[in-house]
């Protein structure tokens, strides 16, 4: 029998846990930290330095290589819609704000001015490659079959461009528009419009009636911004190799 002085098991109450030692909140990495390349970048992989460049790349991947990489990208801190314009070509070029909810239609209006825009310079490139007079510079108008062909021909071009349009270049250049513009949103149904918008034109009966009915559809801010990325010297003389 319990004593009147004890206390119940039930009653007594159990002992304070020991309290937990808090860490303190992590301040957000900032660019303005003198150790920001130790923190994201190893030592050991610092001072490797640039990956080595192999001989074979030519001079546009070794721009890519050694001046866009993402070392560079999180070491400039920003402003990040700069460093893309200047990646693009858009250094000088006079953009515009666009707001977060209009981000998805305005790179859909994008896409649509990439693809006139770059089927309307493949179809200009081939035309000039398949004319003797333009290939060698001739003076004389009659060595130019360019000034004699009809619309079939065009037709017929238009749909072998539109068959062979690869999908990886042109991607590429909606990613550096796109990011230029802070509008880039790629999806799968992003690629698939691309691909819709392509064969819709290549599938016509008159795919060069149709590609002119898109390109004015297009606004004009758009189509100057494309056109001003494809102005790129390695652009102007690579493009057929590029896209197609």
């Amino acid at each position: 029998m319990e004593s009147s002085g004890s206390e119940s098991l039930f009653s007594m109450s159990p002992p304070p846990a020991p309290r937990r030692r808090q860490r303190e909140p992590r301040r957000p990495l900032l660019a303005e930290d003198s150790n920001i390349a130790r923190r994201l970048f190893p030592p050991a992989i610092e001072e490797q330095g640039p990956a080595p460049i192999s001989e074979s790349m030519d001079a546009v991947q070794q721009h890519e290589q050694m001046n866009f990489t993402f070392h560079n990208l999180v070491m400039m801190g920003g402003p990040y819609l700069q460093l893309w314009r200047e990646e693009a070509g858009l250094g000088g070029f006079d953009l515009w704000p666009i707001l977060p909810s209009e981000r998805r239609s305005a790179f859909k209006k994008l896409l649509k001015a990439a693809v006139c825009v770059i089927l309307g310079r493949c179809e200009l490139h081939m035309d000039m490659s398949r004319c003797d007079g333009c290939r060698y510079d001739q003076g004389n108008q009659e060595a130019h079959d360019c000034l004699s062909r009809g619309s079939d021909f065009y037709d017929r071009i238009l749909t072998e461009i539109c068959q062979n349009l690869k999908i990886l270049p042109v991607l590429k250049m909606c990613l550096f528009l796109g990011c230029a513009l802070d509008c880039f949103a790629v999806t799968q149904n992003t690629v698939l419009y691309i691909g819709k918008l392509v064969m819709k034109i290549g599938n016509a009966e008159s795919p060069a009636a149709v590609l002119e009915k898109f390109r004015q559809k297009c606004l004009p801010e758009y189509v100057a911004l494309v056109k001003k990325y494809l102005s790129q010297p390695h652009m102007v003389e690579n493009l057929l190799e590029i896209f197609l």
